[in-house]
């Protein structure tokens, strides 16, 4: 059966960087984005909004869908998280398909004692799925320069400020990310739940020297801690974005402490 593969978040780093694999295959893709982007030869567009429903393609298809999309808006919607929603009228969308796969990007650290918004978002969404029918990925840490990581550019000589923490995280390339999470969905047919380590494992201050050539210092969690409160109380751009990363940096668990029965773990 011929796949049909949806992307939403499909101009994110993520999203372009799988994409160049589904194209080398040359399957059939639609490109969900707010913005338009520039096309392989097996692609087209249509324009997405999170929360929008979508109208399946017609055919006798094994309908794909990689869900990457996710807002820091804060934006509530029926008392439900923005994100939340939007992977239920994903489902709903496709209700009717009897050949479908979601694939979900979550996060290793949902089952945390102090969940984020994003974190609790990511939760909530993966209690939506079906873990035999489904696809959800849990990657450590991604490493790239673009994303969230383009922060880093700021710091071009100076010490950069953490948070205090310890704990470990198993960092992977971008790319290799993205080509085992296309093995896992073409070619090894995946559904469940799914660790995605990188081979060594570092603390965030190992990561930033090692990964970024940056050098780093703590400061203590008081001063993080009426930073995240300024950012969630002044509005302006990614103000929650960034009190977001600061509180998921002060309470990363460490990844040795993540293993579970009930999830695969995949060294890449």
């Amino acid at each position: 059966m011929e796949k049909l593969v949806y992307i939403s978040g499909a101009s994110g780093q993520i999203g372009k960087s799988i994409r160049s694999y589904i194209s080398s295959k040359n399957i059939k893709t639609i490109v969900m984005s707010r913005t338009v982007v520039d096309l392989y030869t097996n692609e087209s567009f249509l324009k997405y909004h999170l929360g929008d429903s979508i109208e399946p393609i017609s055919g006798d298809f094994k309908h794909i869908f990689i869900h990457l999309a996710h807002t820091f808006d804060n934006e509530k919607e029926k008392g439900l998280d923005a994100n939340v929603n939007a992977l239920i009228k994903i489902k709903e969308s496709f209700r009717s398909k009897k050949n479908k796969k979601i694939v979900f990007l979550s996060s290793p650290d949902i089952d945390n004692a102090n969940l984020t918004a994003y974190l609790s978002a990511k939760k909530k969404s993966e209690e939506i799925l079906n873990i035999k029918n489904d696809l959800i990925i849990r990657p450590s840490w991604i490493h790239s320069l673009e994303g969230g990581n383009k922060i880093l550019l700021k710091f071009p000589n100076s010490y950069i400020p953490i948070p205090k923490n310890n704990n470990k995280l198993a960092p992977m390339h971008l790319s290799t990310f993205s080509k085992e999470l296309f093995n896992s969905i073409f070619i090894e047919n995946r559904t469940g739940i799914f660790l995605f380590l990188g081979k060594e494992k570092v603390t965030f201050k190992e990561y930033l020297k090692k990964y970024h050539s940056k050098r780093s210092f703590f400061l203590p969690n008081i001063f993080w801690e009426i930073l995240i409160f300024f950012f969630k109380n002044i509005n302006f751009k990614n103000s929650f974005f960034l009190s977001e990363r600061i509180e998921g940096l002060m309470n990363l668990r460490d990844i040795s402490d993540i293993a579970d029965g009930n999830i695969h773990e995949i060294i890449v």
